[in-house]
C-alpha cells in the first residue's frame, strides 16, 4: 500500500473533557473505570464484551520508540470499510504522507506523552466523498500505570 497523502483536510487536537458524541462520551467513561486507582488502564483491562459498542470502530496503535513511530495493531472493520482502506500491521508513517502524516503523529505523541485522553478532529474531503468530519477519541494505555505502550482510537464520522 502507498502512503497517503490528505492535503485536503484539516487536523485539530483539543482536551476531552466536553464530548459531544454519546459514543465517544462512553468510551471514556470505560476508560475512567478500568483506571481503578491507576492513572491509566492497560490492554489487558478491554476485552470484546466490554467494546461490544464500540467494535470496528476502534483503533489499537502500539507506541514505538526510537524513532517514534505508532503501528497499527488492529484498525476497526467499520472504518476500514467507510474509509476504503485497512492499515492494519502497518506503521503511521507507512500509511500516511506529508501534512496529514504530520498531524496525525503530533496528536498520537501528544497522547503518548501526556498520558491524557485527547479529541482529534478532521475536517475536509476523502474516501471518495465531498466532505467529511471524523471525531476520533486518543485514549493511552499502558501495563506498569508508567510508559504509555498502546493507544485506543474511537471514531466517529459525519458525512
Amino acid at each position: 500500500m502507498t502512503a497517503v497523502e490528505r492535503s485536503n483536510r484539516t487536523i485539530a487536537i483539543a482536551s476531552a473533557d466536553n464530548l459531544r458524541d454519546p459514543a465517544l462520551r462512553d468510551l471514556l467513561q470505560l476508560w475512567n473505570q478500568l483506571r481503578r486507582e491507576r492513572s491509566l488502564p492497560a490492554r489487558e483491562d478491554l476485552s470484546p464484551e466490554l467494546l461490544r459498542p464500540h467494535l470496528g470502530w476502534v483503533h489499537l496503535l502500539d507506541v514505538l520508540d526510537d524513532p517514534r513511530d505508532f503501528r497499527f495493531r488492529l484498525y476497526g472493520s467499520h472504518i476500514a470499510q467507510m474509509l476504503n482502506h485497512d492499515v492494519t500491521g502497518l506503521l503511521l508513517s507507512q500509511a500516511f504522507a506529508g501534512d496529514f502524516l504530520a498531524g496525525l503523529h503530533g496528536a498520537f505523541d501528544r497522547c503518548a506523552t501526556s498520558r491524557q485522553p485527547w479529541l482529534l478532529e478532521t475536517t475536509g474531503a476523502g474516501a471518495g466523498k465531498d466532505h467529511m468530519d471524523i471525531h476520533s477519541l486518543l485514549l493511552p494505555l499502558s501495563p506498569d500505570d508508567d510508559k504509555v505502550t498502546m493507544i485506543m482510537v474511537r471514531h466517529v464520522f459525519d458525512e
